[in-house]
């Protein structure tokens, strides 16, 4: 093939691509999304809660030593709109409820998130002992929302080597 022949072809291609996005078609009729597009804020973030999907992450277990009295635990978490948020844990032995958060005025918040806990143990932590950890959602009136147990609820076992 002779070099001119090949520099019009390549010319002649690079022009065609170039050309194949110069028009002076509508892209879309913006007027097709505007019914879908507009919302009505409720107040004055526009977040609605919704406290179908709080939701919060925990480790299947937690191992700890038995010479400890507290241990820290933290995760994701999903505040659901909400302003405030209670990070609420309930240290289970035997499936009976031995202590909780609000007894030792040790309960989290889901900040950003993410949240942090402290369970503090009643003596020796023994391996059996299971925290349940739940996030719950709170108004502007300071009114408590629960989620979804499957969801806003973790069961994390405690384990002492």
């Amino acid at each position: 093939m002779r070099p001119g022949f090949k520099i019009a072809i390549t010319l002649l291609a690079v022009a065609g691509l170039l050309t194949q996005f110069t028009n002076c078609d509508v892209y879309s009729d913006s007027s097709v999304f505007d019914a879908a597009s507009s919302y009505t804020c409720v107040n004055d973030t526009c977040v609605v809660s919704d406290a179908d999907i709080l939701e919060i992450s925990a480790p299947p277990e937690m191992f700890v030593l038995s010479t400890v009295t507290s241990a820290d635990m933290g995760g994701d978490c999903n505040e659901a709109g909400f302003p405030n948020s209670r990070v609420t844990w309930n240290l289970l032995q035997n499936g009976a409820s031995i202590r909780n958060c609000t007894a030792v005025a040790a309960c989290g918040q889901c900040l950003q998130g993410r949240y942090q806990i402290t369970v503090s143990f009643p003596g020796v932590p023994v391996t059996g002992m299971q925290v349940e950890v739940e996030v719950k959602g709170v108004d502007a009136n300071g009114v408590e929302h629960a989620g979804k147990p499957t969801i806003a609820r973790r069961t994390v076992n405690v384990r002492v080597p």
